[in-house]
């Protein structure tokens, strides 16, 4: 609530996305880290794979093993692991390639 209406709408849009990339997807808010974190069923555990980080200004979509993904160049940060999507409005969401990235993320993570 603490978000402007452009900010959750994005978030929103976004956590959609991930929920119809993955069906079976786990969806959890974790307060400390202000986002909302997902996990994929593999087997009898599930392991994290991606968020969505609300900010101030912009979403970001996250993935835990990002460096391993394909489009991996084309993704934000610069850390061992974890790469990005930010999203500043509704209409800069690409549907098709950040479902792409969303199922690709889940693979690798569970084929680790």
């Amino acid at each position: 609530a603490s978000y402007s209406p452009e900010v959750q709408a994005v978030a929103n849009a976004l956590r959609q996305l991930v929920k119809a990339a993955i069906p079976e997807v786990q969806e959890r808010v974790a307060l400390g880290w202000q986002l909302i974190g997902y996990r994929v069923p593999d087997g009898s555990r599930s392991r994290y794979f991606c968020f969505v980080a609300p900010l101030t200004h912009e979403v970001r979509l996250g993935f835990e093993y990002g460096v391993l993904l394909g489009e991996q160049a084309q993704l934000e940060g610069d850390g061992n692991q974890v790469r990005y999507v930010t999203v500043r409005s509704l209409e800069a969401i690409d549907p098709e390639r950040l479902r792409a990235l969303i199922a690709e993320a889940a693979m690798v993570t569970v084929a680790r």
